[in-house]
């Protein structure tokens, strides 16, 4: 499910298409009437992409090594998160960005 920032359902994609959605999203988000952010839900893998012009972040409802195991990478590079941080919103530790994960 795809929402706005009002909440308001914009889109919906078959979670097999979720890098999809993801693109749709960016390029949605930097129309001039799309209320901000967007938020990419998934609600059976408990996970939710916020994006913005230039920006995303995942936020998982769970700990991260449980997200790990369901195959959740960093949004800015795609690298895996260290599955021993544990919180929410730590920092990617792949090689490649060491950016916030939500």
């Amino acid at each position: 499910m795809v929402v706005d920032g009002d909440g308001a359902v914009v889109g919906s994609f078959d979670r097999s298409r979720l890098e999809e959605a993801h693109l749709w999203a960016h390029v949605r988000a930097v129309e001039p009437l799309t209320v901000l952010p967007i938020r990419i839900e998934d609600l059976r893998l408990r996970l939710t992409w916020t994006v913005e012009p230039g920006a995303c972040g995942l936020t998982t409802w769970a700990t991260l090594p449980v997200a790990s195991r369901l195959g959740v990478r960093c949004g800015r590079c795609g690298g895996w998160p260290d599955e021993g941080l544990g919180s929410e919103t730590d920092t990617c530790r792949c090689w490649r960005c060491r950016m916030p994960m939500g």
